[in-house]
């Protein structure tokens, strides 16, 4: 799925972490939905636009597309009926086949990226 897919489309982002946020700023940035609803039911979420229980599940029946998180189970985000993709692969999709290479682990990345630059 491209950020293109998404104009028109009444978007939950599921999760309100890092990958959550970016998600939400990437769709306000580079996309055209008709809505976007964020929903997540952890307690650090503190902002009053996320949404959380009767709340959430409400949206998700609204819901055209769920941009789920890492830390959401993908079992469970498609259990809600919707197509499901990821701020990662909406990422991936925006490259137009540029090759990629993803360093991650604990130790070492600098190393091993500057190792694949030069």
């Amino acid at each position: 799925m491209r950020l293109a897919d998404l104009d028109g489309q009444h978007v939950v982002v599921w999760g309100w972490g890092n990958e959550g946020r970016a998600a939400r700023q990437l769709l306000g940035r580079h996309a055209r939905p008709a809505s976007v609803v964020v929903i997540d039911d952890q307690e650090q979420a503190s902002d009053p636009d996320v949404r959380r229980g009767a709340d959430s599940r409400a949206a998700l029946a609204e819901a055209t597309v769920v941009v789920k998180s890492p830390g959401v189970p993908l079992r469970i985000a498609r259990a809600a009926g919707k197509p499901v993709t990821g701020g990662t692969q909406l990422w991936f999709a925006s490259t137009g086949g540029a090759r990629t290479i993803g360093v991650t682990g604990s130790k070492g990345k600098t190393t091993t990226s500057s190792l694949i630059a030069h």
